[in-house]
């Protein structure tokens, strides 16, 4: 049977991976894990330091959560969250709200990172719409950030070595670049994404390019 490795490469695409690299730095090829220790087939453990992006926190295969999720599974495994709800859903945005300062009042459910940025953008623009405010249309974002790989929250980020390619989609236009004169500073009034309204610089009548900054 072929390696595993040579099968991953062959039929896998990884995040935040070039092909480029796999001959430099492929995968490690990881057959269990235990607390914060990684093991490959051979036995050879590998400190997780990272928590597999801060998704195990306390230790792979913990007892307690290990038995919570199959407990939870055999009753109920899944069940779309439109129009349904459950008491787990329902106890964990108590318990959240409970924590969190007296203004916010309700939960929304994503299911990874990316999907959180997204729909933290979508309800600012949405509020301020909402609330007759809808010359705030823009984001203000760190230099060099990141905040996932959907196409929102790409928009965000300022490290070009995510964000560049796709630079020719019109919500991936940066607005967080230094301005180079008064006269790049003008919003557009044409509508673009919900997710980030960028400023567009100004074209000459000359110029019919459609490359983006």
């Amino acid at each position: 049977m072929a390696r595993l490795i040579d099968r991953d490469r062959a039929h896998v695409w990884h995040p935040a991976t070039h092909f480029a690299d796999l001959d430099r730095l492929p995968p490690i090829a990881v057959e269990r894990a235990r607390g914060c220790w990684l093991y490959e087939a051979g036995g050879r453990a590998i400190l997780d330091a990272i928590a597999s992006w801060w998704t195990c926190v306390h230790g792979h295969g913990h007892p307690a959560i290990v038995a919570a999720v199959r407990e939870q599974v055999e009753r109920l495994d899944h069940v779309m969250f439109a129009g349904f709800t459950h008491e787990p859903a329902v106890a964990l945005a108590e318990a959240l709200l409970a924590a969190a300062p007296p203004a916010y009042e309700r939960v929304f459910y994503a299911d990874c990172g990316s999907a959180a940025v997204e729909v933290a953008l979508k309800l600012s623009y949405q509020a301020r719409q909402q609330r007759g405010e809808p010359g705030r249309r823009r984001f203000a974002t760190l230099r060099n950030g990141y905040h996932g790989e959907t196409l929102g929250a790409l928009a965000l980020c300022g490290a070009s070595a995510y964000r560049d390619t796709f630079a020719p989609c019109s919500s991936l236009r940066s607005s967080c670049r230094p301005r180079a004169s008064a006269s790049t500073s003008t919003p557009t009034s044409r509508p673009t994404s919900a997710a980030t309204r960028p400023r567009r610089r100004p074209r000459s009548r000359r110029s019919r390019s459609t490359r983006t900054s």
